[in-house]
């Protein structure tokens, strides 16, 4: 492993953020593919949410969640109930952080 200078960081953390980037949707697409794609009722899909029913039956109606329904009952997939819930993440104060550092590095230089 080389020995890096200080005006070589910036550079250096742009690409180790890449790779974690990377990573991190290698790890996200491992983690849909091992969910199934059971179908669920509403009060499975809020046993899964860990909802009550009546907010399932709120956020369909207001199409915050993904749902099927075809004919006059409600069907939940389970992969895309995970795929919701992971795309709810909310970035932490670091990696805000770091993603500011990435881009004014990118900015920089160019």
């Amino acid at each position: 492993m080389e020995r890096l200078t200080f005006e070589q960081l910036p550079e250096a953390i742009g690409r180790v953020l890449a790779r974690l980037d990377e990573i991190e949707q290698l790890l996200l697409n491992s983690q849909a593919e091992a969910v199934t794609d059971e179908t669920m009722n509403v009060k499975q899909a809020a046993e899964y949410l860990k909802l009550k029913i009546p907010t399932v039956y709120s956020k369909v109606s207001r199409r915050e969640i993904p749902f099927n329904k075809p004919g006059k009952n409600l069907h939940f997939l389970k992969s895309e109930l995970f795929a919701w819930i992971q795309a709810g993440r909310k970035k932490t104060k670091q990696e805000i952080n770091l993603d500011i550092d990435h881009k004014l590095h990118l900015k920089k230089s160019k």
